[in-house]
């Protein structure tokens, strides 16, 4: 046998062994990328359920913040409502003149006083 002879063999040996171990490693590759798909099948499968509920959580959560708009609003009106009222009874107090507010004031307070009276003399005759 030649020289070339024993280098052909050594490298068909070496040929072999590397394509086994091309084979192998394709093999635990392959086997890896079928774990990573089942990981994303399951991690997808674990998901969906999850995004269903957020979406309707949301849902929720925008009906009850249009209801809190809605009262917010409400209550707003309601407040510029009793402001407008407040406003007008000061503005008609203020332009009535002092003499008059002191007038009507000791012409209420006599009527309560002539209706307290009133109320004595008819309490003490029964």
């Amino acid at each position: 046998m030649e020289i070339l002879d024993v280098f052909l063999i050594v490298l068909l040996i070496v040929f072999s062994v590397a394509g086994i171990y091309l084979i192998l490693a394709l093999k635990k590759i392959i086997f890896s990328l079928d774990r990573i798909q089942q990981d994303i099948h399951d991690i997808t499968e674990n998901t969906i359920p999850v995004l269903k509920t957020l979406h309707e959580v949301s849902g929720s959560i925008t009906n009850i913040t249009s209801t809190a708009e809605a009262h917010v609003t409400e209550v707003s009106a309601t407040i510029n409502s009793i402001k407008r009222k407040v406003s007008s009874t000061f503005d008609l107090l203020k332009t009535e003149r002092p003499e008059k507010q002191v007038m009507s004031f000791i012409q209420n307070f006599r009527a309560v006083i002539k209706g307290l009276s009133v109320f004595i003399k008819e309490f003490n005759q029964k």
